[in-house]
């Protein structure tokens, strides 16, 4: 058995399934209050029907029929595309289709973040805390597209152009989410490959989402002001921008933007260090990759959070060859995070918002798990190095 196995055993249980209960407490009261479920379908049918009407999809007290929508905020294209599909196949016929694909996209992203590390189990269930029922009932697309993209990095290294076409398409729909062409940066490939396929998917992702957004039409002018009132303002996320609105600072503002870019640069590197400083197999870089580009996204929402569980089991997992001591910490420190997730949730009015302030948290573990690689790696003299590094790696003992 791996130390980080052993460790995970060490978990009570019981600790796990409490971290679970903000998800299937959320789900259940859905169920009981009789709320609404799919509410983000019910946002893009109501505007694909609105579309077709001859109405604005981009209304920002949108009403059908039916229907209990939210704003809708994707690109006038993705507007013009459902209006088309449910003109073809009814608003019921595209409701069964969608339903069916989201919970196909949610069985693989589940079946794959359950199978990387499957006696590890106990150790991925701490990280369900940042979880609540609204992140899976809202059946937002993002999720859906999540499953077509980690369908197609599973073709990876092998064959990278389905994972380019995936990213590209998806980001046509949600444009963060060209933050996972660093997968292709973290894969065990020389480093000419790694520049050209990034670069591929840069241009393919910026070219096809750039020559959809500058085309002009009397839509573009509405959804615009839903991107500006909805998606920057109200609605900024669980990372980076929820961070800079916290400080009472605009996302567009000067220092906003030059700390987003050290913000990614810093990850970045991060990821980078874990893939090649923990001599890590295939699958630990897709892992590492795949949960590095959520960390990225400075928009990230809850319903992104499911693929960031096998970044931090691996970063566990690469805590345990350092030393015992800072396996434990590392460890500690994971638990002791999301119960401070947990507290949070319980406070009426909480200092910080307390998913925001993990999802901060789990960056830092990263950056700081990355920085001890880094020392290991090149051998920084006995005086300098922290105290646990004078231990032997548990592996040897």
């Amino acid at each position: 058995m791996s130390p980080v196995a052993a460790r995970s055993r060490s978990l009570p249980l019981w600790w796990g399934l409490f971290c679970t209960l903000p998800l299937i407490s959320g789900l259940l009261g859905r169920l009981l209050k009789q709320k609404p479920w799919f509410v983000d379908f019910d946002a893009i049918a109501c505007a694909g029907q609105t579309l077709s009407q001859g109405g604005n999809p981009y209304s920002l007290s949108p009403a059908c029929e039916g229907l209990r929508p939210a704003v809708f905020v994707y690109a006038p294209m993705i507007a013009e595309g459902l209006s088309a599909t449910i003109a073809f196949m009814g608003l019921d016929g595209f409701r069964v289709a969608y339903v069916l694909m989201w919970l196909m996209a949610l069985a693989g992203i589940g079946l794959y973040v359950w199978r990387q590390n499957p006696e590890d189990g106990r150790l991925k269930l701490p990280l369900f805390a940042l979880l609540t029922g609204g992140s899976l009932a809202s059946g937002n697309i993002a999720l859906l597209l999540h499953g077509l993209i980690l369908g197609a990095a599973l073709c990876l290294p092998k064959r990278a152009t389905p994972f380019i076409v995936a990213v590209t398409l998806a980001a046509l729909i949600k444009p963060t989410l060209l933050t996972y062409l660093i997968v292709l940066v973290y894969l065990d490939k020389p480093l000419i490959w790694r520049l050209r396929t990034l670069a591929t998917g840069v241009i393919s992702g910026l070219g096809a989402y750039g020559l959809m957004a500058l085309k002009q039409g009397p839509l573009h002018s509405h959804w615009h002001q839903a991107l500006d009132q909805v998606v920057l303002s109200q609605q900024p996320g669980i990372s980076f921008f929820s961070w800079i609105a916290a400080t009472g600072l605009p996302h567009d503002a000067l220092p906003s933007l030059i700390g987003l870019g050290l913000f990614m640069a810093l990850l970045s590197l991060a990821g980078l260090a874990l893939a090649e400083m923990g001599r890590c197999s295939p699958a630990q870089r897709l892992a590492i990759g795949l949960g590095m580009a959520q960390l990225l996204n400075p928009r990230l929402m809850d319903y992104d959070l499911l693929l960031i569980i096998p970044l931090l089991v691996t970063v566990l997992s690469l805590s345990q060859n350092l030393s015992r001591t800072w396996g434990r910490g590392s460890l500690l420190a994971l638990n002791g995070l999301m119960a401070s997730v947990l507290i949070l949730n319980l406070l009426e009015t909480p200092p910080v918002m307390p998913v925001p302030f993990g999802v901060l948290g789990l960056s830092l573990m990263v950056v700081t798990q990355a920085g001890a690689l880094a020392l290991q790696r090149f051998e920084v003299p006995a005086f300098f190095r922290p105290a646990f590094y004078a231990r032997k790696p548990a592996s040897d003992v």
